[in-house]
């Protein structure tokens, strides 16, 4: 359960500033989905145990790939001239 918050944590953000290639954002929150229908397994009884294995190693890949990925700092990505785009400038158009 609280690896799916975590998936969902980064990604959710990182995808409203356009921090990490959608990609990796939408594969988080595919991970995400499917750590929390592991957690149905504990709770409803649910044969959704397969879902563990896939969760756990997956998130492990997405995790290299976010260090790798991830600026330091909003106001890094901004100096090396990536496109970081804030959530409330979008709308002032």
């Amino acid at each position: 359960m609280l690896l799916g918050l975590f998936l969902a944590g980064i990604s959710i953000p990182a995808g409203l500033y356009k921090l990490m290639p959608r990609w990796l954002i939408w594969l988080g929150i595919a991970v995400a989905i499917a750590c929390e229908l592991a957690s149905l397994t504990l709770l409803l009884n649910f044969t959704a145990g397969y879902f563990i294995p896939v969760g756990r190693f997956i998130s492990i890949i997405w995790m290299i790939g976010v260090s790798l990925t991830l600026p330091a700092s909003i106001n890094r990505a901004l100096s090396a001239g990536e496109s970081v785009g804030l959530p409330h400038e979008q709308h002032k158009a």
